[in-house]
């Protein structure tokens, strides 16, 4: 198997080939979510879709990664992405939503 894939890269990827949720909507998420926020600086939404990125792109690289040790050939279902929370820290916030199901 190849090498375990890299956060950074998968961020120099994201950065080269432009890859970003729409800034409307995550301004709007932004307003939703608290009525007393105005406006934004132009900068904020981007700042908050690369971190939306990485999010995902972390949790995909921890399910793949489940999946590759538990050999369960090579379809990424909530099952897997459910492993993936659970086996790494940062995702314990998580746990609760996949619990639900």
């Amino acid at each position: 198997m190849s090498d375990k894939p890299d956060i950074n890269k998968i961020n120099d990827l994201l950065i080269n080939k432009n890859i970003a949720f729409p800034s409307n909507k995550i301004k709007k998420i932004i307003q939703q979510s608290d009525e007393e926020i105005g406006k934004q600086t132009s900068i904020t939404p981007a700042v908050v879709s690369h971190a939306m990125m990485l999010f995902m792109a972390k949790l995909v690289v921890e399910s793949c990664e489940t999946l590759l040790e538990e050999e369960q050939g090579n379809k990424l279902d909530l099952n897997i992405l459910e492993k993936g929370i659970r086996r790494d820290d940062e995702f314990d916030f998580l746990i609760g939503e996949v619990d639900d199901e």
